[in-house]
């Protein structure tokens, strides 16, 4: 294979660009933990079950509590990274999990 052919490959495979996400801290929006998606303002509640909203794209866990959830907003695909869940303080720092 040419170097030219080899470039031509190269340019006909597109990688999607992954955009880096919003960070929503729960404890400085309080309330009941709903929000706006920062990109298109849908409502992001953790009342909706459903997956009609956002979906779940991953979670991470320090020990055996939810440190952060990161979601992915279904009507514009902004991906919202929601941190705040850790109840005590993070002066011990323990082995970050993500499933």
């Amino acid at each position: 294979m040419s170097g030219e052919q080899y470039k031509r490959e190269q340019e006909e495979i597109k990688v999607p660009k992954l955009k880096s996400p919003y960070n929503i801290d729960l404890n400085s929006i309080g309330g009941s933990g709903e929000f706006p998606c920062p990109s298109c303002g849908t409502k992001i509640s953790p009342d909706d079950k459903t997956e009609d909203t956002y979906k779940i794209i991953e979670t991470g866990v320090k020990g055996d509590e939810l440190n952060y959830i990161t979601l992915q907003c279904n009507k514009c695909g902004g991906m919202i990274k929601v941190g705040g869940f850790l109840s005590h303080s993070l002066d011990k720092p323990e082995q970050e999990q993500v499933i």
